[in-house]
Formats: structure tokens, sequence, C-alpha cells
């Protein structure tokens, strides 16, 4: 472990270790155990901001910061597929000493994954473009862990069609629209703002392919919103 990183640590208020009399910082036993965990957080591959906001920022389960990086993995994980995908085409079309012509190299360019800021980095400016400081304030603090295994379930029942009224997906809806309010601290118009900022950015050509619900979920949605409201009407 090297000075400049516990350094980095203390400046992000990761650790603090105590002052001596001569000014030198002191690490006992909790403060190497916090290195401890900051090393350990790191080796699963999580940056220092996420591990920052783990550590010092509001209460959470390191579950959700666990489900948070493996939906980020995963996501890398298709890149680098699609990204395979298309280098094994390009060496296959030149096997036999052929290489591609300029129109086929302009063709696998314009096929090739993004790259740049993640999907979640690059949502930021559709929030930013809906919510004021405050609103974005309370959305950023909470964990996006929670919505990985909803978001599984949204697509697996938007994939099969299935009956918006079933009981299945009126449950999957009751738990969606409360992680919805959870996630925007119980405030109904940062509920509305940040629906209008995933459609938004689910329509956008570039941003849309990456997110990890597309348009045919966000419909999805609609229909189970409609299919609550008939079910209403008939109690």
């Amino acid at each position: 472990m090297s000075i400049k990183a516990l350094k980095v640590y203390e400046r992000r208020g990761m650790v603090r270790p105590r002052r001596a009399l001569n000014g030198y910082r002191v690490y006992g036993p909790a403060e190497l155990g916090q290195v401890r965990q900051i090393v350990a957080l790191k080796a699963l591959g999580l940056t220092l901001a996420q591990i920052a906001q783990l550590l010092t920022g509001p209460a959470e389960p390191l579950w959700a910061a666990l489900e948070d990086h493996h939906a980020e993995l995963c996501e890398e994980r298709r890149r680098l597929d699609r990204a395979i995908a298309l280098v094994d085409a390009a060496r296959a079309a030149m096997r036999g000493g052929k290489a591609p012509r300029p129109e086929d190299i302009a063709a696998l360019a314009a096929r090739a994954p993004p790259k740049g800021p993640r999907w979640h980095e690059r949502l930021n400016a559709f929030y930013a473009a809906h919510l004021d400081d405050a609103q974005w304030k309370v959305v950023e603090t909470r964990s996006l862990g929670l919505w990985a295994a909803l978001i599984a379930e949204l697509k697996a029942l938007c994939a099969a069609d299935a009956d918006p009224a079933s009981a299945e997906a009126q449950r999957l809806f009751r738990r969606w629209v409360a992680a919805a309010h959870a996630s925007a601290g119980g405030d109904p118009e940062i509920v509305e703002r940040c629906s209008a900022a995933w459609t938004a950015a689910a329509s956008d050509p570039d941003l849309g392919p990456n997110l990890p619900i597309g348009e045919p979920e966000l419909v999805y949605l609609g229909r189970l919103h409609e299919a609550k409201e008939r079910l209403q009407c008939r109690d």
C-alpha cells in the first residue's frame, strides 16, 4: 500500500487516521480495517467513487453495491462479446490473404460497440435535463442495486408477452412502483421526472440500445399501469 494511495483515501473521507503530536498519521486497528476493506472492494472491481459512497454515504447493504457492479460487468461483457464477434468476422473475411474492402471496414466500424462513458453515466445527462440540482441529489444518493432483479423480471415478462393483468405481472408492477418511490425519496414529482428522463434516453439512437431496459419494456410498463387501473375499476 503506497503513501499516495492512503492520502487519496483520506482526501475522499474513506479513512480518517489520527494525528500524532509530531503531525504524523497514525493508523490503528480500526483505520487498518478500513483500508483492508477498501482494498478488498477495489479487488472486486468497484471504483473509488463507489467505495466512498458505500463507506461514507447513506447506509446501504453491500449486496446493493455489488448488484450495481454486476450489472455493469454484464454490460461490459456484452460489449466485449459484440467486439469479439466483429473481429472474428473481419478475420474470417481476411483469410486467404484478401484484405477487406474500405466499405467493409466502414461497415465494421459502424457496427462496433460504443466506447466512452457507460450507459448509467450517459444517462446522467438526461437526468440533468429533467431534474433540478436538489432533486438530482436525492436520486444520486440512492443505489440502483435494487433494480437489477426487477429489470430482469420485467424483461422476462415482456419477452413472454405475459398478461399485464395476471397476478405475477401485477406483483412486479407494485414492487416497481415501490422501488421508484424509494429511489425518489417518496417525492411523486421526482418519480414523474425520472420516468420522463428514462423515456427520453430510451428514444436516443445512441444510448437507447445500450440501456438495460428499452422502449418495449417501457411500453409494457404502461400496459401494466393500464391493467392496474382496470382492475381497480372492477373492485
